[in-house]
């Protein structure tokens, strides 16, 4: 699927407009193509001011998406949506990157809060993955949101409109993660791209033993396994992983959650089916792996 033009539809479906819908283009191919006639001319028939006019050629103000469309110019660019104040690559396809960052937002939000802003955030206890997850975030978005600490956790918060639109609109993120179910895109993904969204979310809401902290280890009292509260988004992983040869139990509530956990049988299929990232628990994953590989 081509992401970039599925978030466009969405936009306009939900009301925005090609003028509300801005890039920031290359500015010598705006300009090129403009000059194929007069400057007045071309304000008049597009209703642009000449002022914000010269602003888009020396890249101080992204380009309106109808505008582009009638110079026919490509638009894959950093994208500012009316009401935004900072621009966001789309992607054009649904990576593993972007993918492993949608699984990692289970332990994330994506909000409008109570002072009208629009907020897309990541949180982990652990600074090293926070700053995996920045770099992620770097690349897929072409925007660096610092690491900060937050009481107990590390996190990267975005403020940015169209960021907010973007997991909203194509990834179905609500405003409370209890209604969150796995997107459509995803359901519909392939098995790679499906592996990185279940990494993503088991490096953020994955249950997995601090084996360097016990002194006695028993094989009954290890588990590895997920944690959310919509039990959805854990039916959807266990038929995943059971696809692939990977036992699970059922999804069960406990306390303030449901529960998945993968069989103990089926741990050592777990550890090499999945990719993670995060520093201290993929390492928790091998060590439990091997204990398990000794049967």
């Amino acid at each position: 699927m081509h992401i970039q033009n599925e978030f466009l539809d969405q936009l306009q479906l939900d009301g925005f407009t090609k003028r509300d819908i801005r890039f920031f283009v290359d500015r010598k191919d705006f300009r090129d193509a403009v000059s194929k006639t007069s400057i007045n001319k071309f304000c008049k028939e597009n209703s642009v001011n000449q002022g914000s006019m010269y602003q888009m050629f020396y890249g101080k103000r992204p380009v309106p998406l109808d505008i582009l469309e009638k110079l026919g110019l490509d638009f894959n660019a950093p994208c500012m949506i009316t009401g935004s104040n900072l621009s966001v690559n789309i992607p054009i396809d649904l990576t593993k990157d972007l993918s492993y960052l949608v699984g990692a937002l289970r332990n994330g939000t994506v909000v409008r809060e109570i002072n009208g802003e629009y907020l897309c955030a990541f949180y982990n206890k652990n600074k090293e993955f926070v700053e995996i997850l920045q770099k992620l975030v770097k690349n897929v978005f072409a925007i660096e949101p610092k690491v900060e600490q937050f009481q107990t956790v590390f996190g990267i918060r975005v403020r940015s409109l169209t960021l907010y639109l973007f997991f909203n609109k194509v990834f179905e993120v609500p405003q409370h993660q209890y209604y969150w179910k796995t997107p459509k895109i995803i359901e519909n993904a392939s098995l790679e791209i499906q592996k990185a969204y279940i990494s993503g979310f088991w490096d953020a809401e994955g249950v997995c033993p601090r084996i360097e902290k016990l002194d006695k280890i028993k094989k009954k009292n290890l588990c590895v396994g997920f944690v959310q509260k919509n039990k959805e988004s854990l039916e959807f992983i266990k038929a995943i992983l059971e696809k692939s040869g990977i036992k699970c139990g059922n999804v069960f509530w406990s306390t303030n959650k449901h529960v998945l956990k993968v069989s103990s049988s089926s741990i050592q299929a777990f550890s090499k089916f999945i990719c993670p990232k995060h520093p201290i628990k993929s390492k928790r994953l091998e060590e439990v792996s091997k204990i398990f590989s000794m049967d």
